[in-house]
Order: C-alpha cells, then structure tokens, then sequence
C-alpha cells in the first residue's frame, strides 16, 4: 500500500511541478535564467538518477520526502523528511545564484498550494464579526488588530462592499472586496509568506476574483491569474479603475487600507476609494485613525502634489532623488543602490536594463551596451569598441573578429596555413596543403606539387627522368630503356655508323 501511494503522490509531484514550470514561463516574472533552472530541476526529479523517488510527505501539507538508500524507497519510515528548499539546495545543489531564495519560496507555496483543502478551510464574514477577526489578530498581528481593531468600523459598517476571508484556525485573513460594479477583489493575504498564499490565490482565480500580483507592502496591480503575461496586465489595468462607495465610518476614525487607500467625497457622507494613485484627494494609510488630504511621502510623511510614485509609494521630490534616479534607458524609478553607469554612451541605468542590455568589457572591466559591443570567434570574450579597435584582428574574409585565430588576415575557417612555408593562405588558393608560392600544378596530373618535387612543370608519377640527358619528360615519351626521344634518337644514329 505503500508503494502505491508513494507513487501517487509522486505522480501528482510532478504533475504540480511542470505547471510550477509553466507559470514561470508565462505567469510568474521570472528571468529567462530562472526558467532554465527550473527546467533543470523538474528533469533531474523526473528522471531521478539518484533514485530518491521524492515525493509528497504523508501527514504534512508542507513537507517532501525522499529515499537515501535504495532499500529506503517503499518504507515510510525510513525515508528521510525534509521542505521542498532544502532538499533542492542540499541534495540537487541547486545555488541561489541561480534560484533565489524569493523565486525558491514561490516555487514552494504553488507546490504545496494543492496539499490544502481550501474550500473545507474558507470562512468569509462581515460586520462586527469582521471587527472580532481583527480583534483576535486573525492572520497574525498588524497595525489594524489587537486594540486598533475599532478602527476597521467603517468596513463592518459596510458589508456589502467589504467583508474579511478567514483561512482555517486564523492561518491567514484578507479583506474580500466588491467593487461597485459588481467585481471581486481579495486584498493583500496576511501573513503574506506560506502555501497558504499560492492556495488562496488560486482559489480566487477559479472563483473570478481579482488578486493582488504580490502579497509585499507596496502595491503593484491586480490580476484575474490570466494564463499569459499580457492578459494579466491587460485585467490589471482594469481592476486599477475599480471604484467602491463606502459611507463614512460613525466614529469618524479610519482604518489603514493595503490597495483601496485613494479616496475622494462622494458627498457628505460617502467616499468612494480606488487603488489608482492620484484618484482623490484623501488617503487612508494613517494608523492613528486620521484620514490625510493630498499625497503623502513615504519617508518625511510631508503632504505636496509634486513627487513620484515607486512600486505604490509616494515620495516628494526631495525625498525621491535622495533615494532613486530614473533611469535613463527604461524611464522608470530606481533605488540609487541598484543603479550602474553604462560609460559609452555616459548614461544611468537601472539593474534590469543593465543585465539585459550591458555587459562588461572582457579587457578594460567598463560596463558598455551590447549592441557597441564585439565577440571574439575564438575565444567568446566581448570587447568594447575601443578595445576592440585595440586586441582584436577581423577577418578579412569573412568580417568576424578574432583575439588570436588570424595570420595574413584570415581566420582558421577562410584560410589555411601551407604545409611548406606556414604562411595562412585562402582556402580557394590553397591545393595539396601548398599555397601558390610553395607549389605549382603538375602538366600532366594537374595536381598541385611541391616545387622541389616538380621539372619541367611534371611530378615524379607523370613523367620520368632521362638515364641520358636527366631532364623529365612525359612517361610517354620514355623508351624501354629509360631514354627520352631526343637521347633514343641520337644513340640510334650512333649504333648505324
């Protein structure tokens, strides 16, 4: 019964692990580096040439397990347990130059997201009963729970836009919105780590419910889980015009909001919020119960309709060009820690456009565009234009530059180097590995032959030398007796007198 399971669970591993792949090829924002690794690894599980036989843990939702020995494989007991990170880190080797610890956590909540019984595991409430969720620190403590509970009336008193999902005993909480025009949207998931997340968001999108991209602080957009990057930023887009009438809390305090925190008057009882920045004159993200007109910066809290927004946050000018520049090939905002001077063209990027397009010059370490940038054939090292004009020699052939395969300007392809002298010479020129100069074609074969080996324009196997005079001539024109005609003739006009 054991092996049966074993191999159940196995199976639905692996099942698990080529959508994982999938959605890293066309969900997930992984790099193309990200998605090879991936690949990498579901067909080292696959294939298993270890033969751990890894597999689901029985029991535990968030565990694999995996044989050491070979006579471990069917046995429970004697498989060895451990998470889905450790056992790629330590038994596949897999680096987190390769799959970063925050690629390597996604990979594991969409894993183990299927261990959950989700729909067994969802309570959704609203009013005081919402109120009570964050009074018992449901999903773990924040700024909203605990005594600041009373802060989050003016969402109790507004059931039909907002009501609060509970998964399990209090594992995690999200505010379950609906928009005015009918939408769904689940706000951030707290505690925003765990399979409980992957579980949750899939749940939603079965259900079309707009999700949030990611569950961190700072807000991005939302998505319906669109089975291609485009479509999920396309319902991104929409779900920023998603508006939602709240009336106005009875005690007058307000609660700090994740995504729905730009709001404006709807007369003078009501607001209506947005996630869209610069939507209204007020927000709500104070965690004293305030609600603030005008956009507020991040770092010195001061309130000014100048500034930037970066990854949701707002910054005024001065606060914003302390910490970020906008690069200057993508126009987006950067942390200035993450920035690099790409010297050809004397411009800032940010690290996404300087590992995409940049590298570094293999000669004077200058980090340049690829696109000014030229390859050694031979050796694979870039070169930047200056070095280039410096270190490397092209063909002139075929046009590729080389560090150290050109003689005579030609590559070990367009050229090679004759048996006699060693000189490189074009391949068109070049015949019996002599070139021109070392070798001239024989009159009678018409193969090409060295010049110490040739007379009177014939090799040795097309002519033959005279036992006479010496000279070579023509096989044809050799007696019997060795002779050419000439010598023949004269010995015979010598026999007859």
């Amino acid at each position: 019964m054991s092996e049966e399971r074993i191999i159940a669970d196995r199976t639905l591993l692996l099942r698990v692990m080529d959508r994982a792949f999938q959605k890293s090829r066309n969900g997930w924002e992984w790099s193309d580096s990200n998605v090879n690794c991936l690949s990498h690894i579901v067909d080292r599980i696959r294939y298993d040439v270890h033969g751990h036989r890894l597999s689901y843990a029985p029991g535990d939702e968030k565990k694999i397990t995996y044989a050491t020995r070979e006579e471990h494989v069917w046995c429970d007991e004697k498989r060895t347990r451990s998470t889905l990170g450790r056992y790629l880190r330590r038994r596949l080797g897999v680096e987190s130059e390769r799959l970063s610890d925050e690629r390597l956590q996604q990979l594991s909540e969409f894993v183990f997201s299927v261990r959950y019984p989700v729909e067994d595991m969802i309570k959704i409430v609203s009013g005081k009963e919402l109120i009570s969720a964050y009074k018992r620190n449901a999903g773990g403590s924040s700024c909203m729970t605990g005594h600041d509970s009373e802060l989050m009336t003016m969402l109790a008193e507004n059931p039909d836009k907002c009501s609060i999902l509970i998964f399990g005993d209090d594992i995690a909480r999200a505010l379950l919105w609906t928009a005015d025009c009918g939408q769904k949207v689940l706000d951030r998931i707290y505690p925003n780590y765990g399979g409980h997340i992957e579980a949750l968001v899939q749940w939603a999108h079965s259900k079309g419910i707009y999700t949030r991209t990611t569950q961190c602080a700072t807000f991005h957009a939302f998505t319906d889980g669109g089975q291609s990057e485009r479509a999920a930023r396309f319902i991104s887009n929409i779900a920023r015009d998603l508006r939602i009438t709240v009336t106005r809390p009875s005690n007058d305090m307000y609660p700090f909001l994740d995504s729905f925190y730009n709001a404006r008057e709807d007369g003078r009882d009501k607001l209506i919020l947005s996630c869209m920045e610069g939507f209204g004159e007020y927000e709500l993200q104070q965690t004293n119960g305030e609600i603030t007109s005008g956009n507020c910066c991040s770092y010195c809290d001061s309130h000014d309709e100048d500034g930037y927004e970066v990854e949701g946050e707002w910054y005024c000018e001065d606060c914003f060009h302390n910490s970020y520049t906008i690069c200057e090939s993508c126009d987006e905002p950067t942390s200035n820690d993450y920035t690099c001077y790409v010297s050809d063209i004397c411009e800032t990027w940010c690290e996404g456009c300087v590992d995409h397009h940049t590298a570094i010059c293999y000669r004077c370490d200058d980090r340049v565009t690829t696109d000014s940038m030229t390859v050694a054939e031979d050796t694979s090292n870039a070169f930047c234009e200056d070095c280039t004009g410096i270190h490397l020699e092209s063909c002139e052939r075929c046009g590729s530059y080389f560090e150290d395969d050109v003689a005579n300007g030609l590559c070990t392809d367009c050229g090679t180097d004759c048996d006699e002298c060693g000189e490189r010479a074009k391949n068109d020129d070049l015949e019996n590995g002599l070139c021109e100069d070392c070798g001239t074609d024989c009159e009678g074969c018409d193969k090409r032959i060295n010049n110490d080996d040739l007379e009177n324009d014939l090799c040795t196997d097309c002519g033959s030398d005279c036992e006479e005079c010496g000279e070579r001539v023509p096989n044809t024109e050799v007696n019997e007796d060795d002779l050419c005609k000439s010598c023949a003739k004269e010995l015979a006009e010598v026999v007859e007198s």
